[in-house]
């Protein structure tokens, strides 16, 4: 159990997720305006997994700990996005 925590310490203090947070929060939720392609804050959310990944694979960790802070990493994400879903004033069935 503690090391599950080190994990999720560990891949919260890997990823800035901030400024995707403050796009999706930012981001105007019209139905007019919203394009049919994805939104810049999906290439920096896959940016920071892709250098979250090569970062652990420098680190030469295990298998088994990259995949364990893979997944608190994927949870924070979740959680992050949840969270700046919330907060959005407007939203679309789109």
């Amino acid at each position: 159990l503690l090391s599950r925590q080190i994990y999720r310490g560990v891949a919260r203090g890997m990823l800035d997720l901030e400024p995707i947070v403050a796009a999706i929060r930012n981001r105007s939720w019209a139905p007019r305006e919203i394009a049919m392609d994805h939104n810049p804050y999906v290439d920096q959310l896959i940016g920071h997994a892709g250098q979250l990944v090569g970062s652990l694979e420098q680190l030469g960790l295990k298998p088994s700990v990259r995949m364990l802070i893979m997944s608190e990493a994927v949870l924070a994400i979740c959680e992050q996005l949840v969270d700046a879903y919330s907060m959005t004033k407007k939203c679309s069935e789109e």
